[in-house]
This record gives C-alpha cells, sequence and structure tokens, in this order.
C-alpha cells in the first residue's frame, strides 16, 4: 500500500505511530511546511517533499491513500485541489472548523474527519486488521457511507472475491465494492488473503446491509472451519 501524507507538525507523531502498526509496512510519502517534520521524517527513514512539489509527483498516481492533516482548512483543501487530478481513491481531509463544510463539499472533498474524532475515533481504526470501519463521505447527497475492512485472520476461511460479490449481487443494493491487495493494488477473483481490503460505499442504509450479510457470511466459514477441526481431532482421538 502507498499512502501520501499531508502534515503539520501537531499531527505528525500520531500519525505515523498509526502507520508503523499496519503491516506490511507501507510506502509513505510526506509533505509539509514545517521543518520539524521534515527532520522527522529524515529520522524515521520517510521521504519528504515540499509543498510546492506535490504538483509535478507523477508517482502519486499510483497512490492508494492521502490524508491531510496540515494545520488550517484552507491548506487542507488547497493540498486537495493539487492532488485531485492524480486520482487517488482514498483521501480523507481533517476539518478544523465546522463552519467551513460547505467548503469541503463544494470542493468535492472524498471523506472527512472532524478534528475531535480524527486520530481516536476513526483513523485508527481505520488501519486495524479483522474491523469494519465507517467513515461519512463528504457528498451533496445525504446518507452516503464507506465501510473499510482489512481482512487477516479470516483469510484463513477460502473466501473469494467471487463469493463476495456474488452475495452482494443478490441484495440489489446500491453499493459499489472494490478490493485492494496488501500491495494497495486493486485486484479481483482470488481467494482473500491476510492485508487485503474489502471497501463498500453507497448509501447508508445498503451499506449497513451489506456489511450485515457479508459478517453472516464470515461466521458461516468459520462454523464450517471449527466443524472441521472439531472433526479431524475426534479422528485422531478415536482412530
Amino acid at each position: 500500500m502507498k499512502v501520501f501524507l499531508a502534515l503539520s507538525k501537531n499531527y505528525f507523531r500520531q500519525v505515523i505511530s498509526l502507520i508503523n502498526n499496519m503491516k506490511p509496512s507501507p510506502k509513505v510519502l510526506v509533505t509539509s511546511s514545517d521543518e520539524e517534520v521534515e527532520v522527522l521524517c529524515k529520522h524515521f527513514g520517510f521521504e519528504f517533499r515540499k509543498l510546492m512539489e506535490v504538483q509535478s509527483i507523477e508517482e502519486l498516481h499510483n497512490y492508494d491513500m492521502a490524508i491531510l492533516a496540515l494545520a488550517e482548512d484552507s491548506e487542507n483543501i488547497s493540498m486537495f485541489k493539487i492532488i485531485k487530478s492524480f486520482n487517488i481513491p482514498i483521501v480523507i481531509a481533517l476539518l478544523h472548523n465546522k463552519d467551513n463544510r460547505d467548503i469541503f463539499i463544494s470542493e468535492g472533498v472524498h471523506y472527512i474527519i472532524d478534528e475531535n474524532e480524527y486520530i481516536n475515533a476513526n483513523l485508527s481504526t481505520m488501519l486495524l486488521p479483522d474491523t469494519w470501519v465507517f467513515i461519512t463521505p463528504i457528498s451533496l447527497v445525504p446518507k452516503i457511507k464507506v465501510a473499510f475492512y482489512r481482512v487477516l485472520r479470516r483469510a484463513l476461511l477460502g473466501i473469494s472475491y467471487d463469493d463476495v460479490k456474488y452475495l452482494l449481487s443478490k441484495l440489489n443494493l446500491n453499493i459499489y465494492v472494490e478490493f485492494f491487495n496488501r500491495f494497495g493494488n486493486r485486484t479481483t477473483g482470488h481467494v482473500l488473503a491476510a492485508g487485503d481490503y474489502i471497501v463498500v460505499s453507497g448509501f447508508e442504509d445498503d451499506v449497513n446491509k451489506a456489511v450485515k450479510e457479508l459478517e453472516k457470511l464470515f461466521r458461516k466459514y468459520e462454523e464450517i472451519q471449527a466443524s472441521r477441526i472439531l472433526q479431524q481431532i475426534k479422528t485422531k482421538e478415536y482412530g
């Protein structure tokens, strides 16, 4: 996975702490106007580019996530305008002042996280495995939702992408499903592996229904696996 970070010094350590907990470790590119951030990037071994250079970084076309947490809303909006043409699929922006919400909407920001919920409530759990994480995008259409799921333990169940797509197709929901492998590339057609991501987006009620049905699918496979293991134990015990 490749992650672009536009950070002020106030958020650097918190975000980097979360990024360092991601396994496998993602490729990280950082930009900031704070000299302290540049120094810290050298210390941690992260690539650093100055703000004025961002618009010329062609490799951003290949990045999977961007987190914009600069010191002011105006800076986050300006950075979003710069990277918008790179079509990074997941862009998360920090909102400092709720009065600026309409500005974020008019500029077309993908996802917004309130400053008070930024680290503790949303971003940290988004990076954790085997956990559904929900965020509400900034949208002109109300009640839009995005659900993220990072696979780890459940990779052992043998569930394929086709299993997931087939289940959801039968529900006739207004949702869109994407799969990313552990390297951050969009992919389809194979068995869910450790580090893979499932991203479900659409109307809030439909996303909730999709997640509920996917959990049923996961639990069904878990029960089958547990039954097989129990049968193997019995076979060994009683020959």
